[in-house]
């Protein structure tokens, strides 16, 4: 099953300001994203509550839910980890 990637318009501008500053991460950060539309949970991805999944990409993390019933993940936040 293929599950439609949806963006917020917050997650959508923040990877715009991310890419503007490390295109590189951006680019990896957006492959890993979407590679959640086959696998929405991913070893390496941890629930975050009982709704909410969570990402590490590099020095990023991505902030999702899914929805089985409309088959789909959403991309709520993405943030800059600290180093």
């Amino acid at each position: 099953m293929i599950y439609a990637i949806i963006w917020t318009l917050s997650a959508a501008r923040t990877l715009r300001d991310f890419r503007e500053r490390d295109p590189e991460g951006a680019g990896e950060l957006r492959a890993a994203i979407e590679t959640l539309a086959a696998d929405p949970r991913p070893d390496d991805s941890s629930p975050y509550g009982p709704a909410y999944r969570r990402l590490r990409v590099g020095r990023y993390r991505v902030m999702y839910r899914i929805e089985e019933k409309e088959i789909s993940v959403i991309v709520l936040n993405l943030a800059r980890s600290t180093p």
